[in-house]
């Protein structure tokens, strides 16, 4: 049978270390400190060496940097599952998605900024990697290389001038 510790109190205090071994539920947000479980909002876990989070309630909004080391898994069939919102700085340095290493060519121009940068590193592993590969199950629809060579799948259409140089 299922055993339940029901704690009614305000405030309970855990002087070491609270170990749980099956689900743990809160009807109510779960606050601590250090590298234990963290976060408020709803049923939240994170194991003491800091590499799963899972967080259940929706809408739950973090005003800090998350960092994650391994993988993060976003799920939302149905929904938005991941939104960047805002607008980019004008600046050289930072875009509002940055993907790879850091950004050092950006639009810094008034009014200007970044959507997306992808750095990749002129050298070693991952040097060679596609910047982008969108396929329809495994035929690749459009592809920019590393060496910003593009491959369109299918029908290119250009509105407006164009300038096209090297061979057609």
């Amino acid at each position: 049978t299922d055993t339940l510790m029901y704690l009614q109190a305000q405030t309970v205090s855990v002087s070491n270390k609270l170990d749980v071994t099956g689900d743990l539920i809160a009807n109510y947000p779960i606050y601590a400190k250090g590298n234990q479980l963290i976060f408020g909002g709803g049923t939240t876990f994170r194991d003491d060496k800091g590499s799963f989070l899972y967080v259940t309630k929706p809408n739950v909004s973090f005003s800090d940097t998350i960092n994650v080391t391994n993988t993060a898994l976003i799920n939302g069939t149905g929904k938005n599952a991941l939104t960047v919102g805002g607008a980019p700085t004008n600046s050289a340095t930072k875009a509002l998605v940055q993907l790879g290493g850091a950004l050092t060519g950006g639009n810094s121009a008034t009014n200007g900024g970044t959507y997306l940068a992808i750095d990749e590193p002129a050298t070693g592993s991952g040097s060679r990697a596609d910047f982008a590969n969108f396929m329809n199950g495994t035929t690749s629809a459009w592809k920019v290389n590393y060496l910003g060579n593009e491959t369109v799948g299918g029908t290119l259409s250009v509105a407006g001038a164009s300038t096209l140089t090297g061979a057609v």
